[in-house]
């Protein structure tokens, strides 16, 4: 019994000493709030950016369209050709030319 009074007493005198000190708190506390709202907007748009990218990435271009990538390239965003490689492509038997 007795050390449930005295942990109800220390719980009192704590919150008490809070509720006191509130007007002092309030500046820092309303910089850290701040502070973690424009890291969630940052973090918000990073990713509604890379979303939208994948997705303009994943929908476009036309089903008649070949993509030709240089040797090694794993993706098409890292793949460069040369004016003398495009020439031999677009020459090759078999690519459609309008």
């Amino acid at each position: 019994m007795r050390t449930l009074i005295g942990w109800l007493s220390q719980v009192v005198v704590v919150t008490l000493l809070n509720l006191r000190t509130i007007r002092q708190r309030v500046a820092s506390s309303l910089v850290a709030v701040i502070g973690i709202a424009g890291v969630v907007a940052v973090f918000v748009a990073v990713l509604s950016m890379a979303e939208g990218f994948r997705k303009t990435m994943a929908t476009t271009g036309s089903p008649d369209t070949a993509i030709v990538m240089r040797a090694g390239a794993d993706s098409e965003m890292v793949s460069g050709l040369s004016l003398e490689d495009t020439r031999l492509v677009a020459d090759a038997a078999g690519v459609r030319r309008n």
